[in-house]
């Protein structure tokens, strides 16, 4: 059984990911900026969401595993920061498509949440912990500042339409939280054609603007 862990930064899925991982068994699969750290430079246009896929396959060898970070992210960021991304969210969604066999459909999505001030600060602490200035960490909570809403209003709309296989959860204390995920009773999960399906009609009908 594999589960996705998203959220905006610092909702604590790595944390999570990694306490799963050390009480209950469960391999931790990272986000790709951790796993492949040498990304090319200039990076090929599909490198990014080739590595999902390598996610997906690393995820999918195990008899359980956590994903960090999901692996269609990058369809919904370029649809939040088109300014930012490498392809339009549709391309990605393209690329995936084509390659639906090897795209693992978790059992589950848990999407994190906290307050943004509780955000702000653990934020803080942690760019702090990596050596980040003051104005480094200022700036990276700028570039974020417009992600957490519509990131939120997405996994909304895909758990009004996927109930209880995408799910809300506002981390608290990490045992709770934890207790919280292992309880959940997970619905079947949609085939993946008709998940990019709903994702690509979702995202053509809802600009990112429209809830910041």
């Amino acid at each position: 059984m594999t589960i996705v862990f998203e959220g905006a930064p610092a909702t604590g899925k790595s944390t999570i990911a990694r306490f799963l991982a050390e009480h209950y068994g469960y391999v931790r699969i990272p986000e790709v900026n951790e796993l492949f750290p040498d990304r090319p430079s200039p990076e090929p246009e599909h490198w990014y969401c080739q590595r999902q896929l390598d996610r997906c396959r690393m995820a999918a060898e195990q008899h359980g595993s956590v994903l960090d970070g999901d692996p269609l992210q990058a369809v919904w960021f370029n649809w939040i920061h088109p300014e930012r991304g490498h392809l339009r969210w549709a391309d990605a969604l393209d690329f995936f498509r084509q390659r639906a066999h090897c795209l693992l459909v978790p059992a589950g999505y848990v999407h994190l949440h906290i307050d943004e001030a509780t955000r702000y600060k653990r934020e803080q602490v942690r760019e702090t912990i990596r050596g980040h200035s003051a104005d480094q960490f200022r700036d990276k909570w700028a570039r974020y500042a417009q992600f957490t809403a519509p990131q939120t209003a997405l996994f909304s709309a895909m758990q009004h339409t996927y109930p209880n296989w995408v799910v809300s959860i506002q981390a608290a204390e990490i045992e709770s939280t934890v207790d919280k995920i292992l309880n959940l009773q997970w619905a079947d999960p949609p085939a993946a054609a008709d998940l990019m399906d709903w994702l690509q009609y979702w995202l053509n009908h809802h600009h990112a603007a429209e809830f910041q």
